[in-house]
């Protein structure tokens, strides 16, 4: 009878490769390094209400060009009205322009994109006429449409990262009710894109930041009434959606003239602990 053969014993785990670079030790598998860290150029998704000053914000960004759906003209109307400075821009009509214009933004070193909701539009027209024969009935049928829409808008994305340079992304907000699985179901601010759109987006930006105005409470009746002062918030509450990868202080007040806005929050980018340091003593 043939003597049955144990099985082999596995191979001994491969040794870990040390790399030592002064005082800096780095430690990975043999044959490989670990990769260098490096400050890029930061996404952003600024978010914001009516009036609230995102698109003078992105206007006053050093060497910035911006791009505009044919729904979004905002810009065009504040630099006639003296405004706003003249930056490069562009004007796209459909989905196939916008990412063509994206990629004539090559050596530039910042994008804004004004707006979101405008493109996003776009890129639904182009799904619905290429894969729907532009039936949106058949579209919306179980909101079918907006997840095949996904692929295209990761593409543009994919684009805008591409180009290395800086993306200042402007949205409109909406409201929407979020169900809350550990409290009670409330109200928040969010940005106006679709769920499945902005969850793409939100995963991809560096930071998404909200700005709105500060509410006052009326002392008689205890109702909020209309605030002048302008803030920022760079994390995620229940009353908005924010974040932010940089340790930005979590609330900042934001100045009344427009060409130090983006001053300010550049200097929260960078300078973190400064910033806060600021908040902190006013």
């Amino acid at each position: 009878m043939a003597k049955r053969k144990g099985k082999a014993a596995p191979p001994p785990p491969p040794k870990r490769h040390v790399e030592k670079e002064g005082e800096i030790v780095k430690t990975s598998p043999a044959g490989f390094s670990m990769p260098e860290t490096e400050f890029r150029p930061p996404k952003l998704v600024v978010v914001g209400v009516e009036g609230w000053g995102k698109t003078s914000l992105a206007a006053n960004v050093p060497d910035v060009a911006i791009l505009m759906p044919q729904t979004e003209t905002g810009y065009l109307t504040l630099v006639g009205a003296k405004r706003a400075r003249e930056v490069p821009c562009l004007v796209s009509n459909t989905w196939s322009e916008t990412l063509k214009a994206v990629k004539s933004f090559e050596g530039y070193k910042a994008l804004a994109l004004d707006e979101l909701s405008g493109f996003e539009k776009q890129c639904h027209e182009y799904v619905c006429n290429n894969e729907f024969g532009g039936r949106w009935d058949k579209f919306w049928a179980y909101y079918k449409g907006i997840k095949m829409a996904i692929p295209e808008w990761l593409k543009f994305l994919k684009a805008l990262e591409d180009l290395n340079c800086m993306i200042v992304a402007l949205s409109h907000c909406a409201i929407e009710t979020f169900k809350d699985p550990t409290n009670d179901d409330h109200d928040r601010y969010v940005a106006a894109l679709y769920k499945d759109t902005w969850g793409v987006t939100r995963r991809w930006a560096d930071a998404c930041l909200f700005g709105t105005f500060v509410s006052s409470v009326d002392p008689e009746s205890g109702k909020g009434i209309g605030g002048e002062e302008r803030v920022l918030y760079t994390e995620h509450r229940d009353t908005h959606d924010a974040k932010n990868r940089y340790g930005m202080a979590p609330e900042m007040d934001v100045p009344d003239e427009p060409t130090e806005v983006w001053p300010m929050l550049w200097d929260a980018i960078i300078d973190p602990e400064k910033t806060i340091e600021e908040e902190e003593e006013e």
